[in-house]
């Protein structure tokens, strides 16, 4: 059994989270970041908040920013930007046939994921999908991981590297999400590859 990650390892959420940070920006009147900078920024391990603090933005205009981002990022219209990696569907035909796959993710919004899964027609490969809250996604993935006897888990971020740390999960990091290669050699990741169809040699 495999579990994977959602959001950047699956499906490239670059284009909804640039976008959504530009559009909070413009709508509180503020100055919109360049987008291949932010990515950069966020590849390298920052926090949109981070981001905001290190060019100076204003208290106030962070504060919004916490609030707004959680009303916004989950947004049906901002989902659809999300799509599937060109190798996600390849990956998931070979896999399905080879192990039973498990989908591991945090969201805010239950339903709206369950519908982007089958806009992106991914629900079929999927024997169990389970979602956490974002706040506590660590220990509520650890818990899953544990529970279910998972034997891989691959994911994108160090949070998915801490849950597989935290249930004895063999973790298997890919640099094409939300995290560089460089980051996640740098929190200790040991398996780290460009994307999932790496994965298949250990199937």
């Amino acid at each position: 059994m495999i579990t994977l990650d959602f959001d950047g390892t699956l499906v490239d959420c670059r284009p909804r989270q640039v976008k959504v940070l530009n559009h909070i920006l413009k709508k509180l009147g503020d100055e919109e970041l360049d987008e291949n900078y932010m990515w950069q920024m966020k590849r390298a391990g920052n926090t949109n908040i981070q981001i905001l603090k290190q060019l100076k933005y204003s208290e106030k205009t962070i504060k919004s920013l916490r609030r707004l981002w959680q009303i916004e990022i989950e947004a049906e219209n901002w989902l659809n930007l999300d799509q599937c990696f060109p190798w996600s569907y390849d990956f998931l035909e070979f896999a399905s046939q080879k192990t039973t796959i498990s989908l591991l993710t945090a969201r805010q919004n239950e339903v709206a994921l369950f519908r982007q899964l089958e806009k992106l027609q991914l629900t079929q490969y999927f024997k169990d999908i389970f979602v956490v809250r974002p706040e506590t996604a660590a220990k509520s993935k650890s818990e899953i991981l544990r529970s279910i006897g998972a034997e891989l888990m691959c994911g994108d971020t160090e949070t998915d590297a801490k849950a597989s740390m935290l249930s004895e999960t063999d973790f298997y990091a890919v640099s094409c999400g939300q995290r560089s290669h460089k980051f996640l050699s740098s929190i200790k990741c040991n398996n780290i590859y460009p994307n999932i169809l790496s994965l298949k040699k250990y199937l």
